[in-house]
């Protein structure tokens, strides 16, 4: 080499080697990779659980639930369902009128001051309750009640009442809960014999029952129906009868009928219609036929001729329009979610260990 040549220190040429490849660094953005993965998998999992705990807990608010009724509620609220609302939800009634009168489950409620607390004791609404514009009608009402809330078609409703003078004339007239000139008032029940005809169409009459004994002075009186005889067709509507209320009435000795009090309904609703009695059979007869039967099934196969019993059971029972169905809770379980979060929990503790190595 000459003198004059100069020569710098680093500099050949010879290519220069190729950068390694940290993988610290890699790892440790898959490490933060999955760890955001493993964050999202816990918030899906998490809410999974939320969920099905909140439909395990749902309360149904149908009047065919248990539990759906209540008079009143912890809020102070009536829910009724004798009759229930036309999607067969409680009718709510909040005690928001002094002197109000509400039905709930098998008795009257009295509100005895706005805001105030549902009571049963219709004495605090005596003073309340209507009274009479004509001092021809006599204010008798004390009570009526009807012995079943719903009535099944075998069964036989009892209708009373109770008078605060001696009487001994006991009427109750029916009317249709579905068929409503406004809130609460029902229009009347109308067939096609009696001596009553207001509001009925076509020369029908009012549907009224009366206690038998028109001879007794007594201050309670009754009245039986059955459910053939009271769920007949309104000829107000060309219908069925389904939810009504009475509204009894009383009178001495034929004189004025008395005034109409709220404290003097009564309520019930269709229940179950019975169209058959109700059978549970069970057969196991072996039989050996060439076709199928409802009890046995048959087949042939080389000459050999085989028989399979089956045993059967079937119940069955009517119901007017609608059948009773139960929710079922909630099956909790290892779903996608769970399988993922558990997932991207061991490949972090993979990661992490391979980071430490």
């Amino acid at each position: 080499m000459k003198d004059n040549d100069i020569k710098i220190v680093g500099l050949s040429n010879a290519s220069k080697p190729k950068g390694k490849t940290n993988w610290k660094i890699v790892g440790a953005i898959v490490g933060i990779v999955v760890l955001a993965f493993g964050v999202i998998a816990g918030i899906i999992l998490v809410r999974q659980q939320q969920d099905i705990r909140e439909k395990a807990g749902v309360t149904y608010g149908r009047c065919d639930e248990a539990g759906a009724e209540a008079c009143p509620g912890t809020d102070g609220i009536l829910r009724n369902c004798h009759p229930p609302e036309s999607d067969n939800t409680p009718a709510l009634s909040s005690c928001d009128t002094a002197g109000r009168i509400e039905f709930c489950g098998t008795r009257n409620y009295c509100c005895p001051v706005a805001g105030g607390t549902w009571t049963a004791d219709m004495s605090a609404c005596a003073v309340a309750t209507a009274t009479p514009t004509s001092s021809t009608r006599p204010d008798y009402c004390v009570s009526a009640s009807a012995d079943k809330a719903v009535l099944n078609s075998n069964d036989t409703l009892t209708v009373s009442s109770v008078s605060n003078t001696p009487v001994n004339g006991f009427g109750y007239a029916v009317y249709n809960l579905d068929n409503l000139y406004g809130p609460e008032n029902p229009k009347p029940v109308c067939v096609g014999a009696g001596n009553v005809t207001s509001d009925c169409p076509n020369g029908g009459t009012h549907f009224i029952l009366s206690d038998p004994d028109t001879n007794t002075l007594r201050t309670n009186g009754s009245t039986q129906i059955t459910f053939g005889r009271l769920f007949i067709t309104d000829k107000n509507t060309g219908q069925q009868l389904k939810n009504v209320s009475f509204m009894a009435y009383f009178s001495l000795n034929g004189g004025q009928v008395s005034w109409p009090q709220n404290a003097c309904k009564a309520f019930t609703r269709m229940g179950t219609i019975s169209t058959a009695t109700s059978t549970s059979t069970a057969t196991a007869t072996s039989t050996s036929t060439t076709h199928a039967t409802a009890t046995a099934t048959s087949t042939t196969s080389s000459g050999n001729n085989t028989s399979t019993p089956t045993a059967t059971s079937t119940s069955t029972s009517g119901l007017a329009g609608s059948t009773a169905t139960t929710v079922p809770l909630p099956v909790t379980g290892a779903k996608w979610p769970t399988m993922l979060g558990a997932g991207f929990g061991i490949m972090m503790i993979l990661v992490s260990l391979a980071l430490a190595l």
